[in-house]
């Protein structure tokens, strides 16, 4: 009986199995959308670094409030009661009232009637912001804010989780996500919390955001809302004066905005908003108020203020011109604030000049700013 050797080919003669089909679809590309809102953020003419910070940077400088970045800027003076939750407000030369905050060019007013005119910064949600720009004037401090915008097609997530003292913890997550066609949507939202046990005036905040809208290249319409609940606890005083009552209430904000046009050329925006506090702290009888120290509070507060901004630019090259015409309604009145700046910026040369008829507070005021840098820092 003969038997045949079968003899094995070497690895490099075995031919290889064709690859199977598959019916997975190919990867869509990541593509960059036209963004929501064409206005634009006044230049500012500082010296030396900006005082400007994009999203990246706002979530790296560590700060949990808007508070903690103002006080950082030159001439700038903060004022808190302690940690997270407790009230702050910044100061211009010792003036609470020279600090205006334009958030996605919405002026917030304070519609706490218990903290007067003076705006609690505690209700603006830095988590929320794309860019914050700080324009130093002669007498006045405007604090540019532009909520997060998403323009990519693939999904963007993100999730920050912070722990610290006083108890102190903060949960934060993102989503966004826009279509090719140029749709877009945005939710995100923020719970944070603190006992600060030793002095008071800790609480809780939960907080949320949400977008949605179309952006193509020459227009974009898109509806914006978010909402913000906070609770306090009493902040006793040391001394003989006054304590800082518990607090339990909720801020919305919520806009349409549409808009036409480039930022490279002729641009036009409106934005119909409206801005709400419901304040259900409970009341304090006169009795009770003398035995805590506190201010007496027989009623809740709500206040809401509807608020409607037309405004317009031309570009070309270094020269910039904006109109604004600010309409605001409540308390069975209407103002109307129209301002005027023009913007001529160049590496050597920053030039800008604005006016402004404030119909709500009745101030007028006119700025002007000029820097000129003929020689590059060295390095």
């Amino acid at each position: 009986m003969a038997r045949a050797q079968v003899v094995v080919p070497p690895a490099s003669e075995v031919p290889i199995p064709p690859k199977p089909r598959t019916d997975s679809a190919a990867p869509k590309p990541d593509t960059i959308q036209p963004p929501f809102g064409r206005s634009t953020i006044p230049r500012t003419a500082d010296i030396g670094d900006q005082y400007s910070w994009d999203r990246t940077e706002l979530l790296a400088s560590g700060a949990l409030t808007v508070a903690d970045i103002l006080e950082r800027i030159p001439g700038a003076t903060s004022f808190r009661t302690g940690w997270l939750i407790s009230p702050k407000v910044v100061a211009v030369n010792g003036d609470a009232e020279r600090v205006r905050m334009f958030y996605d060019d919405l002026e917030l007013d304070n519609l706490d009637p218990r903290s007067s005119t003076v705006l609690d910064l505690t209700s603006v949600q830095l988590w929320t912001l794309e860019s914050l720009t700080v324009e130093r004037l002669g007498n006045e401090m405007r604090v540019h804010l532009r909520s997060w915008r998403t323009d990519r097609t693939s999904p963007y997530t993100r999730t920050d989780v912070y722990t610290g003292d006083e108890d102190s913890n903060v949960y934060r997550g993102y989503y966004g996500k826009r279509l090719s066609s140029g749709g877009g949507i945005q939710l995100a939202g923020q719970q944070f919390s603190t006992t600060a046990a030793r002095l008071g005036g800790g609480g809780d905040a939960l907080s949320f955001m949400g977008r949605v809208g179309v952006a193509r290249r020459r227009w974009s319409i898109d509806a914006f809302a978010a909402r913000s609940h906070h609770t306090r606890v009493l902040q006793p005083t040391f001394g003989s004066g006054l304590s800082i009552p518990e607090f339990d209430g909720t801020w919305a904000l919520a806009y349409l905005r549409a808009a036409v046009g480039s930022h490279a050329g002729v641009w036009g925006q409106f934005v119909a908003a409206s801005r709400r506090l419901v304040e259900t702290s409970g009341t304090t009888t006169p009795v009770e108020a003398a035995s805590r120290r506190v201010v007496s509070d027989t009623t809740d507060t709500t206040t809401s203020r509807p608020q409607y901004v037309f405004s317009g630019g031309w570009t070309s090259g270094p020269l910039s011109l904006v109109a604004t015409h600010r309409i605001r309604a409540g308390n069975g009145s209407t103002s109307h604030s129209p301002q005027l700046r023009a913007e001529f910026f160049t590496s050597a040369l920053t030039a800008a000049v604005s006016g402004e008829r404030n119909g709500f507070s009745g101030i007028r005021r006119g700025d002007a700013v000029f820097r000129f840098t003929p020689f590059k820092a060295a390095a």
